[in-house]
């Protein structure tokens, strides 16, 4: 099964021997390789999980985690495909619900950062439809943008096999013709009758792959399958912000010390903040209210193509109070 869908889905692995990969760069070796993003065991265990998400929905469950406020957070999977059939795009997001009623996109990326803990108590299903509808116009963004990126494409594929047939149909029929002009005593007439059947040919092709255009232009949306539900409460030990909440505040703060196009990510993303200089000078801002905080190691292992980069911003007061260099504070 597992050897299938890596073949199905183009992931190059090798079975014949045992696969071995590590999450940690001091371990990796010429045996035993990192995983990162683009590592072939990662693509099909993303691919196993999906398969069995499609399979199951949990339920509603009560656990602690490193936040600032409740959450409600809900996980959704959406889909979109063309009218042959094809998987375009497949997604995991998840939504939450805060304390004042607002609703924001979460990255992901959360829960690699730090573990649920407690019970996982068991709730009874949240009958309130917000976050559904959230779920439900982030999947119909999602199509609208895949669909134009679609018609694009195959704006530019439609235009040349128009040419590319109309080049092919043009030779033949100059070819017929010329058969036709020259056919004394029908000398011509098997080239003539392959002619014409090339012709037909020709327009049979051409009209087969536009229909397939057709079909592949027309994006679909599968609902939003709802996987589960999550009230989120605070474990005290909280650490990252909403970085939604901060966007003004780093924006004038980075203003102000020669820095622009500054960009947000999600809250809980792997960093907050994105910012550079004139001359490219890069920073990537992790941030934070706790005086104390710094990343733990598995986080520190997702940093290190940018962790000379990354800088960490505690903000207390609405304010920018302290700025750390990371790899400055890393102990080898």
């Amino acid at each position: 099964m597992i050897r299938d869908i890596a073949l199905k889905e183009n992931i190059q692995l090798d079975f014949t021997e045992s696969i071995r990969f590590t999450g940690y760069q001091e371990y990796a070796n010429g045996y035993t390789p990192q995983i990162d993003i683009d590592s072939p065991i990662l693509k099909l265990g993303l691919n196993l999980t999906k398969k069995e998400l499609d399979k199951y929905a949990l339920g509603r469950y009560m656990a602690a985690y490193p936040v600032s406020e409740p959450l409600s957070i809900e996980c959704y999977l959406i889909g979109i495909n063309d009218g042959t059939g094809e998987m375009l795009k497949s997604e995991l997001i998840f939504l939450a619900k805060r304390e004042n009623g607002q609703t924001i996109e979460i990255d992901p990326y959360w829960l690699f950062q730090s573990k649920l803990t407690g019970e996982g108590i068991n709730l009874n299903a949240d009958k309130d439809t917000t976050l559904k509808s959230e779920a439900l116009k982030k999947a119909i963004k999602s199509r609208n943008e895949v669909k134009d990126k679609r018609e694009k494409q195959l704006n530019k594929m439609k235009s040349f096999l128009d040419k590319t047939y109309r080049v092919q149909y043009d030779e033949t029929l100059q070819k017929l013709e010329e058969y036709q002009r020259d056919n004394i005593d029908n000398k011509n007439s098997a080239l003539i009758n392959q002619m014409n059947a090339r012709l037909i040919d020709i327009e049979n092709k051409k009209e087969d792959r536009l229909s397939l255009i057709e079909r592949q232009a027309n994006i679909g949306m599968i609902p939003p399958k709802q996987i589960v539900q999550l009230e989120v409460t605070p474990n005290g030990k909280n650490s990252r912000v909403i970085s939604t909440d901060y966007q003004e505040i780093i924006e004038q703060y980075e203003k102000a010390n020669g820095r622009r196009n500054v960009k947000v990510y999600a809250p809980f993303s792997l960093v907050d903040f994105y910012s550079e200089r004139f001359n490219g000078e890069e920073r990537f801002i992790i941030l934070t209210e706790n005086n104390d905080f710094f990343p733990d190691e598995n986080y520190i292992e997702d940093l290190p193509e940018i962790l000379k980069w990354v800088y960490i911003y505690v903000v207390k007061d609405g304010r920018v109070v302290e700025e750390r260099a990371m790899d400055k504070e890393i102990v080898i």
